[in-house]
């Protein structure tokens, strides 16, 4: 169920400069968005919402190499407080990113985001580990572990270098 969540909220919101007919938005940040960038947007979101900081899969891992333009992360924790989580949510807002109306999906609740030519996945709740995108695979005789706490999956269409700055 969370798997479907995940593709629900992937391809929602445009292309991430403007309104749904590709036009860009009055004001729309023309920045080329890095994944250092990203990744600090979503520290600073976890921070406001008073969670502790999140797991990234490692830049080098052979996943992360096959697709650079990527962010994938977690925060495992019980079951997170939906205020907290909108909380996180409206600092991403706050740093620029455009986001969708919650989805409820199961036990848990999402965000699709974009920014700059990128698509986020913010999503709060339980759900497998498969359904969350974990980069690990759950151990155990092939059942899927339960996954608990945040997990966001980000690409980039339009991916900077890492480690650039933005420009204008």
């Amino acid at each position: 169920m969370a798997g479907v969540a995940v593709m629900a909220l992937a391809g929602c919101g445009g292309d991430g400069d403007g309104g749904g007919d590709g036009a860009p938005a009055a004001g729309a940040d023309r920045r080329v968005v890095t994944t250092d960038a990203v990744r600090a947007d979503l520290r600073a979101a976890l921070k406001a919402g008073g969670f502790g900081q999140p797991s990234f899969v490692d830049e080098q891992s052979a996943a992360m190499k096959r697709r650079p333009c990527q962010v994938m992360g977690q925060l495992r924790m019980p079951t997170p407080d939906r205020k907290a989580t909108e909380r996180a949510v409206a600092e991403l807002v706050e740093r620029g990113w455009r986001k969708t109306e919650p989805m409820e999906y199961g036990d848990g609740v999402g965000w699709a985001l974009n920014r700059g030519g990128w698509e986020l996945s913010f999503l709060a709740g339980v759900a497998s580990e498969e359904g969350v995108g974990a980069a690990v695979p759950a151990g155990g005789q092939g059942q899927a572990e339960v996954f608990k706490g945040l997990s966001f999956y980000g690409y980039g269409q339009k991916c900077g270098q890492a480690g650039a700055t933005a420009s204008p």
